[in-house]
């Protein structure tokens, strides 16, 4: 299953770039609700989920292919989630 996650990923850079962004450019109610789904689907298991895995490029790539595409205050608030996240279950 590890080696279907960069296709995973892809997968869904590709639905937020065909629902998420509108081609007229102007703000739509349904584009939201995807991006919103988008962005709950990355903070609590694409980004969590890659933390687990053992280094893999293809998978890192994918998952920057897709962050980079989200507005940078968004992909910041996902980061710190993150990192909040894993202070609490932190095996220390």
């Amino acid at each position: 299953m590890l080696a279907r996650a960069p296709q995973v990923i892809q997968a869904v850079r590709h639905h937020y770039l065909l629902y998420c962004i509108p081609a007229s450019g102007a703000e739509d109610a349904a584009a939201q609700a995807q991006a919103a789904r988008v962005e709950e689907l990355v903070g609590r298991v694409l980004l969590p989920a890659s933390c687990l895995v053992p280094a893999m490029p293809a998978l890192a790539h994918e998952l920057w292919q897709l962050l980079r595409l989200l507005p940078f205050g968004t992909r910041f608030r996902l980061y710190a989630e993150l990192k909040v996240r894993r202070a609490r279950v932190c095996v220390c």
